[in-house]
C-alpha cells in the first residue's frame, strides 16, 4: 500500500508540475518577460514547489530534518545529472555548451548558496534569532535576493532569442481569470501529494532501515524532480536549450532557499547544525557537478563518447558514486 500511495502522488505530481510550467510559460507571454529569466526565476520556482512543499512538511509534519536536507540536495544532484543525461538528444556536442550570461550568473549563485548551506553543517555551533531562525537562514535569504536582482538587471541588458516551451499550444487562449483558476488547482494537487509522499518516504525509510538521508536523497529527491526533467526534456528537444539549463539551475538556486524557508517550521534546534554530515558529501558533489556544467559552457566541446560529452560523463558517474556511498554509509565518517 506505501508504494501504492508513492506511485499514485508521483504521477500527480508528474501531471500537475507538467501543468503548472505550461501555465508558468504562457504567464511569461503574457507579462512579457524574457524567456531567460523566466526559466531561471519563474518556470525554477514553479518546479521547484514539489520540493518546497515536501521539505516543509518533512520538518513540520515528519519531523525529520535529514528527509529535508537529502530531498533538496538529491534534486539538486539530480537535476544536473538529467541535463547530463539530456545529451542523448542533443546531434552535435554537449548539453552543457550553451553560453549565456544569465545561467553562468545562476550557476555561481548556486554554487555560492549551496557552500553556506555546507558551512552550516561542518559548524556546531550557530547564532539563533527569535528561538530557532538560524543565522545561515538570513544569510540564504540574502543571497537569494540579491542574486535574483543581479539576475533581473542581467536580463535587462541581454537579448533572448530562445524559443519559450510550447507543450499545449491550444492552452494559450486561456484567459487569465482561467488561468489563475487552473493554477491554483494544479499547486493545491502538488501540495497534497508533496504532504502524502513525504508521509509515504519517511515509512519507507524504516521499513526499509535504507534511513532518511538516503530515501529523502533518492525516493522524494526524484519524485519531486518530475516537474524540472520534464520541462527540461521537451526545452532540448525544441531546441531551447537556454531555457533548459536556466529551469534547472534556477530550480537548483531556489531548492536551498527553500531549506531557509523550513527553518521557520522547524522547532529542534538549528536546522543547518543538526543535519546528519552525510549530506556534505551530496552538496560538494552537487558544487563539483555544478562547475563541470559552468566549463562546459566556456569550453564549448564538442568531443563525445556513446553520444555523451566528456563534462556529461563525469557528472552522471559522480551522481552514481555518490550514492553508492551514501547506502554504504561512508559519509558518515565526514
Amino acid at each position: 500500500m506505501i508504494w501504492i500511495n508513492f506511485l499514485i502522488s508521483i504521477l500527480i505530481i508528474f501531471y500537475s508540475g507538467r501543468k503548472l510550467s505550461t501555465y508558468g510559460d504562457i504567464i511569461s507571454d503574457k507579462t512579457g518577460l524574457g524567456g531567460g529569466f523566466v526559466g531561471v526565476i519563474l518556470i525554477g520556482f514553479i518546479t521547484s514547489l514539489p520540493e518546497l512543499i515536501t521539505t516543509i512538511s518533512s520538518v513540520s509534519l515528519v519531523k525529520d530534518i535529514n528527509l529535508a536536507w537529502g530531498n533538496i540536495l538529491g534534486s539538486n544532484l539530480l537535476n544536473i545529472t538529467v541535463l547530463a543525461f539530456c545529451d542523448f538528444l542533443i546531434k552535435r556536442g554537449s548539453v552543457f555548451r550553451v553560453f549565456d550570461n544569465g545561467n553562468i550568473l545562476t550557476g555561481l549563485f548556486s554554487i555560492i548558496i549551496t557552500a553556506i548551506a555546507c558551512i552550516g553543517m561542518i559548524t556546531d555551533k550557530d547564532i539563533i534569532f527569535a528561538g530557532n531562525i538560524s543565522i545561515y537562514t538570513f544569510i540564504v535569504f540574502f543571497i537569494y535576493i540579491f542574486g535574483s536582482y543581479i539576475l533581473y538587471r542581467n536580463a535587462l541588458h541581454q537579448k533572448d532569442n530562445s524559443p519559450t516551451i510550447q507543450i499545449e499550444n491550444s492552452s494559450n487562449h486561456i484567459s487569465t481569470p482561467k488561468l489563475a483558476i487552473l493554477f491554483l488547482i494544479n499547486a493545491a494537487l502538488i501540495v497534497a501529494a508533496g504532504v502524502s509522499i513525504t508521509y509515504t518516504c519517511d515509512q519507507i525509510s524504516k521499513i526499509t532501515g535504507l534511513g532518511s538521508t538516503f530515501v529523502g536523497s533518492l525516493f522524494l529527491a526524484t519524485a519531486t524532480s518530475l516537474p524540472e526533467i520534464v520541462v527540461s526534456v521537451v526545452s532540448i528537444k525544441m531546441g531551447a536549450l537556454n531555457l533548459a539549463i536556466g529551469n534547472i539551475i534556477g530550480s537548483n538556486f531556489f531548492n536551498i532557499t527553500i531549506l531557509g524557508l523550513s527553518d521557520f517550521f522547524y522547532r529542534g534546534g538549528s536546522l543547518f547544525t543538526s543535519s546528519d554530515k552525510i549530506n556534505l558529501l551530496t552538496s560538494t558533489i552537487f558544487i563539483i557537478n555544478t562547475n563541470i556544467l559552468l566549463i562546459g559552457m566556456l569550453l564549448k566541446s564538442k568531443r563525445r563518447f556513446f553520444r555523451l560529452g566528456i563534462d556529461s560523463i563525469f557528472a552522471i558517474s559522480l551522481y552514481f558514486i555518490t550514492f553508492y556511498y551514501i547506502y554504504k554509509g561512508i559519509g558518515n565518517a565526514l
